[in-house]
């Protein structure tokens, strides 16, 4: 919800930019969304 990249989150985080677009992808997966948008807004409706 900052609007970090998927870079700034790997450097903040202390891993590689693949893991975090793997970790992304399996969100996006299990909240039924296909971008950021989408999982932040149904983020926000739990």
């Amino acid at each position: 919800m900052k609007g970090y990249n998927n870079r700034e989150i790997a450097a903040e985080l202390y891993i590689a930019e693949g893991t975090v677009r793997n970790y992304i992808s399996n969100l996006y997966r299990k909240l039924d969304v296909v971008d950021r948008v989408q999982a932040i807004v149904r983020l926000q409706a739990l």
